[in-house]
């Protein structure tokens, strides 16, 4: 880093962030956007970034898994949930809230296990203009449980939006 990297660094601090999705072991739409999207932001000073794999390598010894595509799934989601909390665990876009400048929908459920309530009613009231939108239920990923309930809550917030932009 040069001394002017440096200073600008030190002025301010830099943005992180976290991409998420797949690898580029299973070349696709996404792996190949989260590639460009890293190597777009490697040499930037003001960017710090990681990659957190949805289908991380398994351990040498339970490598085998990968050939069975049913077990390979379920065997995965505690290596990527780690990855994911090591990942995430230090995030803190409180004071970031205020300027989200966009049409935002917050949904939370009520029984979450994973993330309290209150978080996503308080994420809700610290963004300006924001949507609250609870819901029942325990799951934290929408696709797990009744998602018919969010996918309703989606269409009807971006029929609400759309009525009200203007181009």
């Amino acid at each position: 880093m040069t001394s002017a990297h440096a200073a600008a660094a030190d002025a301010h601090p830099r943005l992180r962030v976290a991409i998420i999705g797949p690898s580029l072991r299973y070349v696709g739409g996404q792996s190949v956007q989260a590639d460009l999207l890293l190597r777009y932001w490697q040499n930037d000073p003001e960017v710090e970034t990681s990659f957190i794999a949805v289908d991380p390598q398994f351990p040498t010894g339970l490598r085998w898994i990968a050939r069975i595509p049913g077990l390979r799934t379920a065997a995965r989601m505690p290596f990527y949930l780690a990855a994911l909390w090591r990942g995430l665990r230090d995030a803190d876009m409180r004071a970031d809230l205020s300027r989200i400048a966009v049409p935002t929908l917050v949904m939370h459920r009520r029984g979450d296990r994973a993330v309290r309530f209150e978080a996503g009613e308080h994420l809700a009231q610290k963004i300006p203009g924001a949507v609250w939108h609870p819901l029942e239920g325990a799951d934290h990923f929408w696709w797990c449980g009744d998602s018919a309930p969010i996918i309703q809550a989606i269409l009807k917030f971006t029929a609400m939006t759309h009525d009200r932009a203007t181009f």
